[in-house]
């Protein structure tokens, strides 16, 4: 599916003529005295980017999580920004942009912010950002969304996980749902064995299917494991592996590489040099290991968001080893076989953190949150960054770092999946769109 749908063939278009090109490197917030933060950004077929997070509801102060969805130009600023209010929380988790111009948008639902319950919640936009459907899925129980893709029908994929349909209230499966072109289920099915089994990441593949990674406890080496199925177009199990250790693996983040393999992102408790270790693996298209390499330092270190490079892979997320703060927002640049080839971090005395990376022809964007830098609470972060690592020497929060890469040798172990059809109700949301006025805190120049 990568190489067939309209929106990708035409991405690589405008990547080939050079329209993504960033005139110079810069970082900059945006937000309110409220709080908002960004767990995607995707490129446009015109050369902009779209940055799909949440607002703390800037209205009333309600305490409620309102979707904002900001278009910024190559250069960060502003072309247009909105906001969707429903009746509870949505808390956006993914996002792209769709073969007509407008934009999908899925996460989660939920009655308030503290809510317990929770569901599946997915937007179709048009090309002027208005809404066309808006609309919830779930059962009795929680079921979330963590990631989605739009199919070369016109379609979605959604995977997430549900506690909603699995044999005991107290664990969770892989959940994935299948959408027609209008948000309608063509089919739904949970994937997992008897203890929990939560689904974080999607990609879709060429033959028309698609892979799901995230952890389990079903199956593995012990504790939580990577866990990555193989589906068809049909979401019938075609492989599934585990990958660990004695202790806790969790993937966030997969995608299918040039030659029909897979790379998956993570943490690891079970290698490396400190508490967790950043983890990816790099895998033939029958989910045999080409190779698996932990990285990072003393402390805490994950990676959220991995994609492909022409010379090899890009990751961002977040780094408490190096850096100036708590929590600095963590990239690094490696080869086609694992070894680093640069890595920064980006941050102040507070937190912040790298969610979703985008590569362009002469470097890469990356989208998180900032709270050393903010208004008042955390801000949207959006940092530049050129191919080699470098930025604008007066860009002072960005700073070197020293992970330590540690090779690993890990069995992958094949799982025996119990798949089950399920029936979810779906009903409608109906959210409201709004305009706001956030204005952009450039800390490094702008372009």
């Amino acid at each position: 599916m990568r190489g067939v749908a309209f929106w990708s063939i035409a991405l690589s278009i405008v990547a080939a003529s050079g329209v993504y090109a960033l005139s110079k490197e810069w970082a900059a917030t945006y937000g309110t005295p409220s709080g908002e933060w960004c767990e995607t950004i995707f490129p446009t077929v015109d050369g902009t980017f779209i940055v799909g997070g949440n607002a703390v509801d800037p209205a009333g102060g309600t305490g409620r999580m309102d979707v904002l969805l900001i278009e910024v130009s190559s250069a960060g600023r502003i072309l247009r920004q909105r906001i969707y209010d429903g009746e509870g929380s949505l808390l956006v988790r993914c996002g792209q942009q769709t073969s007509d111009g407008g934009v999908f948008l899925s996460g989660i639902f939920r009655d308030s912010v503290y809510a317990e319950d929770m569901e599946v919640w997915a937007m179709k936009l048009d090309s002027d950002h208005r809404i066309e459907w808006d609309r919830i899925y779930g059962g009795e129980d929680w079921d979330r969304t963590y990631a989605c893709a739009q199919a070369p029908d016109g379609g979605y994929v959604l995977a997430g996980c549900t506690r909603s349909f699995t044999d005991s209230p107290m664990h969770e499966d892989f959940w994935v749902l299948r959408l027609d072109a209008d948000g309608d289920v063509l089919w739904e099915r949970t994937y997992g064995g008897e203890r929990t089994d939560r689904g974080l990441a999607l990609a879709l593949t060429d033959d028309g299917g698609c892979v799901v990674a995230g952890c389990t406890a079903s199956f593995g080496a012990r504790g939580n494991d990577f866990w990555l199925l193989k589906l068809d177009d049909e979401g019938d199990v075609e492989w599934g592996r585990a990958y660990g250790g004695s202790v806790s693996e969790i993937a966030y983040s997969v995608e299918q590489t040039s030659d029909g393999g897979y790379i998956l992102a993570g943490i690891t408790g079970s290698y490396g040099a400190g508490t967790d270790d950043a983890l990816l693996l790099r895998l033939d298209p029958h989910g045999e290991i080409v190779w698996a390499r932990a990285y990072g330092g003393p402390a805490t270190d994950f990676a959220v968001n991995v994609r492909e490079t022409e010379s090899g892979f890009v990751f961002t997320g977040h780094t408490a080893s190096f850096g100036s703060g708590n929590r600095d927002v963590w990239i690094l640049h490696l080869g086609p076989d694992g070894e680093i080839l640069w890595e920064r971090t980006f941050g102040g005395a507070l937190d912040e953190a790298g969610n979703s990376i985008h590569s362009v022809p002469d470097g890469y964007i990356v989208a998180g949150y900032s709270w050393s830098f903010s208004k008042g609470e955390d801000d949207i972060l959006l940092l530049t960054i050129g191919l080699d690592g470098t930025a604008s020497p007066a860009c002072g929060p960005l700073r070197p770092s020293s992970s330590v890469c540690t090779t690993l040798v890990l069995d992958p172990i094949s799982t025996d999946v119990v798949v089950r059809d399920t029936c979810a109700r779906c009903r409608s949301n109906e959210s409201r769109s709004d305009g706001c006025s956030i204005v952009p805190d450039f800390l490094c120049p702008s372009g």
